[in-house]
């Protein structure tokens, strides 16, 4: 069960065709060959601009043929995490699907009622044992939970440009064969491809952590030059990652997850301080009726105090000289890193290489984020100068 979105084709104004990798080889007929043997995803629902009506029909297939299915994936693990989010939001119509075998009359692509009509029969068994699950779950963002002890599994490295097969990195004493690279050293991605590409920055950092035989295995640091700052400092993204996962910790014992979150750096007033947007949910149950009032004051202070102290030495000297104002944390309604991700879209981006940025920079994102905010906190103290 992969799942995919391809988005249309675009003309540059030289009159060339412009669309992303994964587009170019969903229309490969090679693909379109392999495709009903290997995946649960007809041709139709892959290519509707429709990317809601495409996720609910993918699952529905998917859930349909679930006795066949022996992985599930997506380019991003994001797509996968949103496609449970999306079946957390829609079991009992998907159930319902299944257990008449009529298709929602919400699905109004032709293509996808046609597809349908070919696998969908009234199946109340399978119906009620997806009813018995969904209805059951103790439901966390966090993928781990969600496959139950299966492997996740990192098949290719890819990016928007296209697969990297043979690359080269980049570190400050220049370009590096991929086979020369050293344990523990840190490199910049470049690309270089037959569509004419050449040491292209594609802006991926990675970190080599060990080899298997002579084979490099690399974890994925973050991106160049995303970076957080509202005075002279720079706080990178490898610095957020690091003190959110630090400060999240805090929210076991309320019985709460921190499910999405972004930042960007506030300088409407002076000191400039930054602004973390944290997403919760309750770690049981589905409510959706988040209101904030189940939120720790103290705890989440501490959340705040505890990301200052996990932040690089120059931002806690900064703090200490008060050139940077407190750390806030404004918490969110849950959805709203949805309806985030549906902007963007509706934007440009494609549905199945959309990450949520560490850093949020344009200004419609952070009205969104903004509408939604239900409770802010500030750190009560500047941070510990001894780490």
């Amino acid at each position: 069960m992969e799942l995919m979105f391809a988005k249309p084709e675009v003309e540059t104004p030289s009159g060339l065709k412009a669309s992303a990798v994964s587009t170019r080889a969903f229309k490969g007929s090679s693909f379109k060959a392999i495709l009903p043997k290997l995946y649960t995803s007809p041709f139709e629902i892959i290519f509707c601009p429709d990317t809601k009506q495409s996720m609910y029909c993918q699952i529905l297939f998917g859930l349909i043929q679930r006795n066949e299915v022996i992985m599930i994936g997506s380019i991003f693990a994001s797509t996968v995490v949103r496609s449970i989010k999306f079946l957390e939001n829609n079991w009992k119509e998907l159930c319902s699907n299944i257990k008449t075998g009529q298709i929602s009359e919400w699905i109004t692509d032709s293509g996808y009622r046609n597809a349908a009509s070919l696998i969908l029969k009234p199946n109340p068994e399978l119906a009620d044992l997806i009813e018995d699950v969904c209805a059951m779950l103790q439901y966390t963002a966090e993928l781990e939970f969600y496959c139950g002890g299966l492997p996740l599994v990192l098949g290719f490295y890819a990016c928007s440009e296209g697969s990297v097969k043979r690359h080269v990195s980049h570190e400050d004493t220049g370009p590096v064969d991929l086979v020369n690279v050293k344990l523990g050293q840190c490199y910049e991605v470049l690309v270089t491809s037959s569509m004419g590409l050449y040491r292209y920055k594609v802006g991926d950092i990675i970190k080599v952590t060990g080899f298997h035989n002579n084979t490099p295995q690399f974890q994925f640091v973050g991106r160049q030059n995303v970076a957080l700052g509202v005075d002279m400092e720079r706080t990178s993204e490898a610095d957020i990652l690091k003190a959110v996962a630090e400060a999240k910790a805090l929210l076991d014992p309320l019985g709460l997850i921190l499910t999405e979150y972004t930042s960007y750096g506030d300088t409407s007033s002076t000191p400039g301080h930054y602004v973390i947007f944290w997403e919760i949910k309750p770690k049981e149950g589905n409510n959706n009726n988040n209101n904030g009032k189940e939120l720790d004051p103290k705890v989440m202070e501490e959340c705040c105090s505890k990301m200052e102290d996990s932040l690089h030495f120059t931002y806690r000297m900064y703090r200490k000289e008060n050139m940077i104002a407190a750390l806030e944390i404004r918490v969110v309604k849950q959805g709203t890193f949805e309806s985030l991700l549906d902007y963007f879209v509706s934007k440009g981006a494609s549905l199945s290489q959309y990450k949520t940025p560490i850093c949020i920079k344009s200004k419609e994102a952070l009205n969104i984020l903004d509408s939604r905010v239900i409770a802010k906190f500030f750190s009560p103290r500047t941070p510990t100068q001894d780490n």
